[in-house]
């Protein structure tokens, strides 16, 4: 399955605001942690702005959550979608609604020193919890009218569109460099996030 390229814009972009939201609504909870605390000193030792501190750390873990969960959605979506399309070949041209639950993803943050471009220890890693929960609305299947390969040579067999895909956001501290948490950090953005108009080919 093939993914149109506003369409790949689109889930980065709203998979990059939507968890931007949900940390930086909750940076006061991040900034309280005492390993945080040594990393705002590490700015600090690198003449960084304080006020900007806050928000340099919340964008790079948005980074590096990108960096290790982006891709695995993305794929996600796209396989859910063509498991609909391959099970429910009846539903062609008939728009459906389909509850999805992703696998939980576990990536990690590690911030670290640079002093003349050699790392120095210690590194101070924390591991992240991301759970989505989506539903597929006006989930449409259409047949393909040409059987003309596109030009990179791909032949398409159908069209696979959705009106709106919404999905839960759930993100939670599980581990900070020293420890495992018995009890989860959980930061968490009740609104659904939505992305509109997304168009798959086959």
């Amino acid at each position: 399955m093939s993914i149109m390229n506003d369409t790949n814009g689109k889930l980065e972009k709203t998979f990059r605001d939507s968890f931007s939201m949900v940390l930086t609504e909750n940076d006061k909870t991040i900034n309280e942690l005492d390993d945080i605390k040594t990393v705002v000193s590490w700015y600090r030792e690198a003449n960084q702005d304080p006020k900007r501190i806050p928000s340099l750390i919340v964008n790079a873990i948005v980074k590096e959550l990108l960096n290790h969960s982006k891709e695995y959605f993305i794929n996600a979506i796209t396989e859910n979608v063509k498991l609909q399309f391959e099970i429910n070949p009846q539903q062609r041209g008939v728009k459906s609604d389909i509850r999805i639950n992703f696998k939980s993803v576990k990536p990690y943050v590690e911030f670290f020193k640079v002093i003349d471009g050699e790392r120095v220890p210690p590194a101070l890693r924390f591991t992240f919890k991301i759970d989505i929960d989506g539903t597929f609305k006006g989930l449409k299947f259409y047949r393909s009218i040409s059987s003309i390969p596109t030009a990179t040579g791909e032949v398409r067999r159908g069209e696979i569109t959705l009106d709106k895909l919404s999905f839960d956001l759930t993100i939670s501290i599980i581990k900070l460099p020293a420890f495992n948490l018995i009890v989860p950090i959980l930061l968490y953005h009740k609104e659904q996030f939505k992305l509109e108009n997304l168009h798959f080919y086959l």
